[in-house]
C-alpha cells in the first residue's frame, strides 16, 4: 500500500510537517545509507526548542480500513536508523493514525529522560484514544528492522491507568479507516542541565501490506 517505498523519487507520495519543530529541521531523500536501493528518508531535527518534532507521513489509499490490512507478522515493516545527537537521542514515534483521529503509537524510547508514555482515551486529536506500544530501546548507529502484526496491536485491548487504579478497555475496532502512516523524530531540552536531546533518523524500505483475500 505504501508508494514510493524506498525514497527512490525522493519524497514524491510522502508529506513533511515541520511546525512543531524546531528552525533548520530538515527531512530528504538521501543517499548517505540506504537498504533497498539507493536512497531513505533522512529526517534531521535541530534545536532551539524546549520540546519539539518534524514529521514524515503518507496518507493511506481512501477506504482502507483495518480488516483490510494483513494480520500477519509483516503486515508494517520498516528499516531504521537512529544517530544520536548533542547529549543523545530523544525518541521515535511511528503513527497510525484513523479519519476518527483514534491513534497507535509505536514507541521507541531513550528511557533515561524519564518521559512517560500513557495511553488514554481522550488526550488524542477531537479528543479520541492513544495506544502507545512502548518498544525495546533501539540500538543506535546501525539499521534495525520493525515487523508487527498491527491488526492485532489495534485490536488489543487498551490499557488505562490512572488515580483510580489500571483496567482494561476494548480495542480498537477493524471497521476504523486507516488514515495516515507518520515518522516522528524529536527534540528535547531538559531545562535543568541545559543538555539538549535530539536525532538525525533514517527510513526505509516501508511496507504495509493488504490483507490476502480468498478467490
Amino acid at each position: 500500500m505504501i508508494k514510493n517505498a524506498s525514497f527512490e523519487q525522493g519524497l514524491q507520495d510522502w508529506g513533511t510537517y515541520f511546525l512543531d519543530g524546531p528552525i533548520g529541521s530538515t527531512i530528504t531523500s538521501n543517499s548517505t545509507r540506504a537498504v533497498a536501493g539507493d536512497y531513505s528518508a533522512r529526517i534531521d531535527v535541530s534545536t532551539g526548542l524546549v520540546f519539539g518534532s518534524v514529521d514524515l507521513y503518507q496518507l493511506l489509499p481512501p477506504n482502507t480500513s483495518f480488516a483490510n490490512i494483513s494480520r500477519s507478522p509483516h503486515g508494517l515493516s520498516f528499516w531504521f536508523y537512529i544517530e544520536p545527537k548533542f547529549t543523545n537521542f530523544t525518541f521515535l514515534l511511528v503513527k497510525l493514525i484513523a479519519t476518527s483521529t483514534i491513534v497507535m503509537d509505536y514507541v521507541f524510547p531513550n528511557p533515561s529522560l524519564g518521559i512517560d508514555f500513557l495511553n488514554t482515551t481522550n488526550g488524542g486529536e477531537g479528543g479520541r484514544a492513544v495506544k502507545q506500544i512502548i518498544l525495546p530501546t533501539p540500538a543506535l548507529g546501525q539499521w534495525n528492522h520493525f515487523s508487527r502484526n498491527i491488526v492485532q496491536d489495534w485490536q488489543a485491548p487498551l490499557e488505562i491507568t490512572n488515580s483510580t487504579g489500571t483496567f482494561m478497555l476494548p480495542g480498537f475496532g477493524l471497521n476504523e479507516m486507516a488514515f495516515r502512516i507518520q515518522f516522528e523524530a524529536f527534540v528535547y531540552q531538559n531545562v535543568s542541565t541545559g543538555q539538549n536531546y535530539s536525532e538525525t533518523v533514517w527510513i526505509d524500505d516501508v511496507a504495509l501490506l493488504r490483507q490476502a483475500t480468498s478467490q
